[in-house]
């Protein structure tokens, strides 16, 4: 009985990966989206525990917010532009990890950038219901951390060094990870 189980089951694992040949195909589709992830983040700051840029930024409610002074525990600093389809599809992964973590345990800001008036970035925020401080971005933000396009993040650990860096879309299990790999 054990026997004709085992060759059924051995028969639809060849029938179910075309003999043995999918492999290759899977292999070449990881090299494929290897290149391309490597490709895409080529120009980011490195993720080499090199210090972060130092920014100070205002934020839209008004205050002011430096990178010095969230030194102590990790933080996400993601990057969006309010015209960003990505950026709306990812800003709910963004608000689910505020939510799930407290600030205690990670500070999360979001910069704005390519905008033309705050009022635009201020419906972004209002429009995912971001309790994340949303911070006006400068050129020379975007400049000093090479952000080639949206949605850009770096986790930068306790003592404020870059750790992990992508571009594009993330999920909330991605963010959470790297930003675990930070703790």
């Amino acid at each position: 009985m054990i026997d004709a189980v085992t060759t059924r089951l051995k028969r639809w694992a060849r029938a179910a990966t075309g003999g043995g040949r999918v492999w290759p195909e899977l292999l070449l589709i990881a090299v494929v989206v290897i290149a391309v992830r490597w490709y895409q983040t080529r120009d980011l700051l490195p993720a080499d525990a090199a210090a972060a840029p130092p920014f100070r930024l205002q934020a839209l409610s008004g205050e002011f917010v430096d990178l010095a002074d969230l030194r102590g525990r990790p933080t996400l600093v993601y990057f969006f532009a309010p015209w960003c389809r990505i950026c709306s599809a990812s800003a709910s992964n963004i608000q689910h990890l505020r939510t799930a973590l407290p600030a205690t345990d990670l500070n999360i800001v979001m910069i704005a950038l390519s905008y033309e008036t705050s009022g635009e970035v201020r419906a972004f925020a209002r429009r995912h219901d971001l309790e994340i401080p949303v911070l006006l971005g400068t050129t020379a933000t975007a400049r000093d951390f090479q952000v080639p396009g949206f949605p850009t993040y770096y986790v930068i650990d306790s003592n404020g060094a870059i750790v992990s860096r992508d571009f594009g879309y993330t999920t909330y299990l991605g963010l959470r990870w790297r930003t675990f790999l930070a703790e």
